[in-house]
């Protein structure tokens, strides 16, 4: 799967780190965190830096630090930050992304051809390297939504010096309130419920927390942690040879399973994650449908997938997708017209239908599409706010294809669209996409 923009977020601070991706009404950029130099016994961590540049040419992108406790949403008006340069096929490492004696988070903002990395390096007082901590680099679909809840689990304190530093990173336009607790591995609780308030788009970070509430001891602890915004929970614990310190991401629930899938389908394609943002170098993006097989026709394919809306382009439509065999027939197209509030369901044959609702920019839209042939109905359903969110637009019409099937050519969904069509459709610069699922069932 293609590589596409990220969004990230590492902070670190006085050995405290944390990591997030935007997707919200979230801040433009990627966000690398950003540490102090902390010394102990002589020794200090730092946050490093690995970028790549998996692209033919020069690529840049453009950093902005934005302290601890502060609030980072971007300001109005024109870009801000240092540009930076990488050259195609090479990696660059940047030592230390932190300030001297500052910490707080490295908002990024580059091109979908560079991927990040980072890292916690813990170095000797000579400055050579005695430990390399890795941080995972966070996904769209590891950030929870607005109340719900993330849970840490393998938090601990010894007598002998083991510490456990806990933080939070929101992605709200606002202000977020957080509760934040504690449990014993037998459910107990360690102290009350702790309520938070985290700056827009910031972080608040808690070192040694159970030392700050007066536990000596504890093993297998776990933490529950639930935000107003959208927002991601970490834990970093430091055992007592700094080796051992492991970075600790919230635990996955066993209902986000992952497989074949559905009963009766012949398997489910997922990109998990952002896949795509279009752009004036990429402003198109096509999904071949690889587990539709050759001479099987189906009777219903779903799919859905996450969107967030940039700015308008042009003064029409803007093209969100299309669903066709190569060569045709088109089985589905959707365009949407911000200035009017109108939605186009494209369903082949000049057949339309047509529906008014509120796509508004710089929001974030879950969008469901249904196929059926035995019903002889396609319906598009929109949420507002991602899944689970609002149903703000159900549009439903007649089909004019019922033959679904391979047929030697195969089959894409293609996102954005190549060029500006008849002066009226207009590819959707800067919007992204993540979490896409088809599901196919072959016709019985």
């Amino acid at each position: 799967m293609p590589n596409r923009t990220l969004r990230l977020c590492v902070v670190l601070a006085f050995g405290t780190l944390a990591l997030c991706t935007t997707g919200v009404a979230w801040a433009e950029g990627v966000y690398v965190p950003v540490a102090t130099s902390v010394v102990d016994d002589g020794e200090f961590n730092q946050t490093r830096l690995l970028v790549t540049n998996e692209g033919t040419e020069a690529r840049r992108f453009r950093a902005r630090f934005i302290p601890t406790n502060t609030d980072g949403v971007p300001p109005e008006g024109d870009p801000i930050g240092d540009l930076i340069s990488v050259q195609p096929g090479s990696t660059l490492v940047m030592a230390s992304v932190a300030p001297e004696g500052q910490a707080g988070i490295l908002e990024l903002d580059g091109a979908p051809q560079l991927s990040f990395a980072a890292e916690l390096v813990r170095r000797s007082a000579s400055g050579g390297i005695r430990t390399v901590t890795p941080i995972p680099v966070v996904g769209l679909d590891q950030v929870a939504n607005a109340e719900e809840a993330q849970e840490i689990l393998g938090l601990g304190r010894s007598l002998d010096g083991e510490t456990t530093d806990v933080g939070v990173v929101t992605f709200g336009a606002e202000p977020a309130q957080c509760d934040i607790s504690l449990f014993r591995a037998d459910s107990g609780q360690v102290a009350q419920t702790a309520v938070i308030t985290v700056p827009a788009s910031g972080h608040r970070q808690f070192d040694a927390a159970f030392n700050i509430l007066g536990v000596e001891e504890i093993a297998l602890a776990r933490m529950n942690v639930k935000c107003s915004q959208p927002f991601y929970a970490y834990a970093l614990n430091h055992k007592v040879e700094p080796e051992d310190t492991v970075f600790l991401s919230p635990a996955t629930n066993a209902s986000r399973r992952v497989g074949p899938g559905a009963p009766g389908s012949v398997g489910i394609l997922r990109l998990n994650g952002e896949f795509f943002r279009s752009t004036l170098d990429e402003p198109v993006f096509r999904v071949p449908l690889d587990n539709i097989q050759p001479g099987v026709q189906y009777s219903l394919i779903t799919f859905e997938f996450d969107m967030r809306v940039e700015r308008y382009r042009g003064p029409l439509f803007n093209a969100v997708f299309n669903f066709v065999r190569n060569g045709g027939p088109l089985y589905g197209a959707l365009f949407i017209r911000g200035d009017r509030n109108k939605t186009i369901l494209d369903l082949g044959n000049e057949r339309e239908v047509q529906g008014p609702t509120n796509w508004s920019e710089r929001t974030n839209y879950h969008v469901e599409f249904t196929y059926d042939v035995a019903a002889g109905r396609a319906t598009l359903l929109v949420f507002r706010g991602g899944e689970g969110g609002e149903l703000i637009q159900q549009v439903t019409g007649g089909i004019t294809n019922s033959n679904v099937s391979h047929n030697g050519q195969g089959i894409n969904l293609i996102f954005g669209l190549s060029r500006i069509f008849d002066g009226a459709f207009y590819p959707p610069l800067n919007w992204r996409y993540s979490n896409l699922e088809v599901q196919a069932f072959p016709l019985e």
